[in-house]
């Protein structure tokens, strides 16, 4: 059994509330003062409307958030935005007891140290950036690690008093964990291996109460059915049935998603460099991890199991997001882990040094941390004027119609806040484009769900091809009811052909096919598009709002690709180049190296279309120096080569798509192009073929079919 840090204090001992008060005083000062981003908007609507979100539900988060929305202060947003706050400092507070009472060697360490120790620590991560974010918005992140630090408290406890209580407490809430995050399941062995390396006795009973008491926590889970039944606004999933509720605690959908970047070769390193070059904060390597390390190897000789069970967890949590590596929400288990660890550490490096024993400079170095480094982030840190989340689709919503009908993927969020939370616009019907295309993994679109829209019968019937979709536009422009449309998913599943520019965001759907936009509607379109950026990126935050600013520029590459669908190359280049200039090195230099690579790639697109080869090689050249595992570019490169008649170059570039994708219909073919102007028409043939198992579109495989009629003539003698 550990020994505890029991000895008593000499001079001023540092509680939680020394710290916590100025951070909560901190965080009420710059949280967002109204609905957020996407995800902020998903879970300010299921917690006021008690709703479903997306996989895996977060049923834990939804419930006790909703107690907070009966507060009297402020609006809804704001008060679920306040819950964050809560959590995150009741998280703080735990860790500060978890460094307080952990294992310790010797009585080489005083109670003041450890205190000053943990004090400094919780301010520290309090103040990071990614702790003090989902602090000031409405997410799932600050309950997530909430849940965890009291688990491991718990676990702290248990081992360091013996008593079988706080081990039933930690298995409750891993339950309660697993409602708020399904991530934490990943979790399970090495919790087990915790378990039995600490247990000496009675393991088969006290299993059986773990068990029972994880599910009684894990029960939290029985919302989900319960709720969908009711069909709520927002119903992500409609998990009223085992076997849809199953598909989304697993998130079966995106189960290839799933620790993606430890499943693609060598690219994991290039993904785990970007988490240590970019993800990590430098300080981090400077500072945080010889403590980490001090403090780990503190708690080893002491308790060596819990060390390999914190250093499973946070490899597990890092592996499982490494894919998202921009966005540091996802590691917060495992920088609340090595916060941990440091605190062990500088209390360590506290009582073997004067400072351990002197309150007034210690106090001063908070006092001056809290200051300087609230002075230098409170510029990006500060939300509380931040009105883009709430009003960035607002206009747009408005002004539809009475009505009308929007089917969207990204805006959806926004537009169920609107309506459940603000009462906007009740008569307009909002649709996610996911229940037409997906909805056996969404919700299925049924006359109970949108009883004022006109919906045909048997949803799921040519659901994959995009038809029911079809028929239900065509049967409400039939009523005369007006549609719009995020530029998502064009494609194949929305006739491309059938959509107009309308307001800055949205497309509307009419009744006749459109042959060729009209340069009125397309220089309108580009001038409502540049005019609406260049306003907020000056003067309402843009860059600041990360995930809203992505979405911005993901937004504009589909405006584009809509352009380019219509043939309209010179609005589809403009709208690229235009991001160049605002979101390029030129301009903010904002834009992440993914979305840097896909400029070059659109470019490039548009300039192959244009006849323009040399210029498109650049570019996709210009696209593989970001992202050389990108078959596609490669895939263009060796086509513009082709067509500039550069024969070894594109051969090069045409193989090495194939070898980062073995089935690139593109490729394939082009590579039959290559032998055949080599005049070497069996190979030719072979690459041919191939592709024409691949594609999809019939006229292409009728392409293919005369020319392989072609190459089988003349190889006749």
């Amino acid at each position: 059994m550990p020994t505890l840090l029991t000895g008593r204090s000499k001079g001023f001992t540092p509680g939680p509330e020394l710290v916590l008060l100025p951070l909560f005083f901190l965080y009420l000062v710059t949280a967002l003062p109204a609905i957020g981003w996407r995800d902020n908007s998903e879970f300010a609507v299921t917690a006021f409307s008690l709703g479903v979100a997306h996989p895996a539900g977060f049923p834990t988060y939804s419930l006790l958030t909703k107690v907070l929305t009966f507060l009297p202060l402020a609006g809804a947003p704001f008060r679920i935005t306040l819950a964050s706050a809560l959590y995150s400092l009741i998280c703080l507070y735990i860790l500060y007891r978890m460094i307080i009472y952990a294992p310790t060697i010797g009585p080489d360490e005083s109670t003041q140290s450890r205190s000053w120790a943990a004090a400094g620590t919780i301010l520290v991560f309090g103040l990071t950036s990614t702790l003090w974010t989902n602090s000031t918005e409405a997410e799932v992140y600050s309950l997530n690690i909430l849940f965890l630090a009291g688990l491991f408290y718990c676990a702290l406890r248990w081992t360091g008093e013996g008593r079988d209580a706080w081990l039933y407490a930690g298995a409750f809430l891993y339950g309660l964990a697993a409602g708020n995050h399904g991530s934490v399941g990943f979790y399970l062995p090495g919790l087990l291996f915790y378990f039995l390396f600490q247990a000496r006795r009675d393991i088969p009973r006290r299993l059986g109460l773990i068990a029972f008491f994880f599910l009684l926590g894990f029960s939290v889970y029985l919302y989900l059915p319960l709720r969908a039944d009711a069909n709520p606004a927002f119903d992500f999933g409609h998990p009223n049935t085992w076997d849809r509720l199953l598909m989304h605690l697993t998130d079966r959908k995106d189960s290839e998603a799933h620790f993606v970047a430890a499943r693609v070769g060598l690219k994991f390193l290039d993904h785990l460099w970007i988490f240590i070059s970019q993800t990590a904060p430098p300080v981090f390597w400077i500072l945080g991890l010889p403590l980490t390390l001090i403090g780990a190897w503190r708690l080893w000789r002491r308790d060596w199991p819990l060390v390999i069970f914190l250093a499973y967890a946070s490899a597990i949590n890092i592996f499982f997001f490494l894919h998202w590596a921009a966005d540091l929400s996802n590691y917060l288990p495992a920088f609340l882990i090595a916060a941990y660890l440091a605190g062990l550490g500088g209390s360590w490096l506290l009582s073997r040094s004067a400072l351990g024993s002197s309150p007034l400079l210690l106090g001063s170095a908070l006092a001056l941390i809290f200051i300087a480094w609230v002075g230098l982030r409170l510029p990006v840190q500060d939300r509380s004027r931040s009105f883009i989340p709430l009003e960035s689709y607002r206009a747009d919503f408005e002004a539809l119609p009475p009505e009308a009908i929007t089917i969207t993927g990204h805006q959806w969020f926004h537009q169920r806040a609107y309506q459940d939370i603000m009462r906007l616009r009740e008569d307009v019907t909002v649709i996610l484009s996911s229940d037409f295309v997906w909805p056996q993994w969404f919700n299925p679109v049924t006359p109970a769900r949108f009883p004022r829209a006109d919906v045909p019968p048997d949803p799921f019937f040519e659901a994959e091809k995009g038809e029911y979709l079809k028929k239900f536009v065509r049967a409400n422009l039939e009523q005369g009811r007006d549609i719009y449309c995020e530029p998502f998913d064009l494609g194949t599943r929305v006739f491309y052909t059938h959509l107009k520019p309308a307001l800055p965001f949205n497309l509307k759907f009419q009744p006749q096919s459109v042959e060729k936009l009209q340069p009125e509607e397309v220089q309108s379109a580009l001038n409502q598009l540049r005019r609406k950026l260049e306003k907020e990126l000056e003067s309402e935050g843009l860059v600041e709002e990360v995930g809203l600013h992505a979405h911005y520029i993901d937004l504009m590459f589909r405006y584009a690709q809509f352009f380019e669908r219509h043939r309209e190359i010179g609005a589809s280049l403009a709208i690229l180049r235009f991001l160049e200039d605002m979101f390029g090195p030129a301009g903010t230099n904002t834009m992440w190296p993914n979305y840097r690579a896909r400029l070059h790639e659109g470019i490039g697109h548009n300039l192959l279309a244009a006849g323009r080869y040399g210029e498109a090689a650049v570019r996709f050249e210009a696209a593989i120096a970001l992202d050389r595992y990108d078959y596609v570019a490669w895939a263009n490169l060796g086509l513009a080569r082709l067509k500039e008649n550069q024969l070894e170059p594109a051969r090069q570039a045409l193989e090495q798509a194939l070898t980062l994708d073995p089935k690139p219909a593109e490729a394939l073919y082009n590579l039959g192009e290559y032998y055949r102007k080599l005049n070497q028409p069996r190979t030719a043939r072979q690459y041919y073929a191939r592709a024409r198992e691949l594609v999809d579109s019939p006229q292409t495989k009728a392409q293919i079919d005369q020319i392989l009629t072609e190459l089988d003539k003349a190889a006749q003698p």
